[in-house]
């Protein structure tokens, strides 16, 4: 026996620290995973959530957590995330008796901005080129909010998104990098 040990002892040493490296590591990958510090979240997977009345869809990467929630009467979609304190509003009107587009639009801005106490940083409207349809925005800031509204012209209707990010603390991701992605989604069902 002590000649095998002898003859082999190496082997043995390298085979326990592998082994004990083996037990260590699954340690602290099973406490990591169950404590929330290792994220396997991909930013490569997408929530698509359809409108209340099944009329459009968006897609929402799954890294912000949205969730659609309870129906309204004043949007045709509100998506919430917990997890990053922001909301997707979609509301629409139809367009096909509007003779100027963009005087419509303009006093929508007007009439969404007023209901603010304080707004700063108020952009212009301004056309966008990211999807199939023609696209408006402007964007401001309200205390601790960023808000970024998007026009989307369709032949019947305008469809409202406005999104309202939490800026009060930095998110791992943040979501107004990823508004344009989020109407370039944008299907009519």
């Amino acid at each position: 026996m002590r000649v095998f040990f002898n003859e082999h002892k190496k082997i043995i040493i390298v085979s326990i620290i592998i082994f004990v490296i083996f037990i260590i590591t699954g340690i602290i990958g099973f406490i990591g995973f169950k404590s929330g510090i290792f994220n396997f979240k991909s930013k490569d997977t997408y929530l698509e959530s359809t409108s209340y009345d099944g009329s459009f869809s968006i897609s929402v990467n799954d890294v912000f957590e949205f969730k659609k929630a309870q129906k309204t009467d004043d949007y045709s979609l509100v998506l919430k995330s917990e997890v990053y304190n922001s909301e997707i509003y979609v509301s629409s009107f139809n367009s096909s008796r509007v003779r100027s587009i963009e005087d419509v639009l303009q006093e929508d801005k007007k009439g969404f901005t007023s209901k603010f106490k304080s707004i700063s940083q108020l952009s212009e409207l301004s056309s966008v080129d990211v999807s199939e349809y023609k696209v408006y925005k402007y964007s401001f800031k309200s205390s601790n909010r960023f808000i970024q509204c998007y026009y989307i012209v369709s032949n019947k209707n305008v469809y409202i998104i406005d999104f309202d990010i939490d800026k009060s603390k930095d998110y791992e991701y943040n979501l107004e990098d990823y508004s344009e992605e989020i109407i370039e989604s944008f299907k009519i069902l």
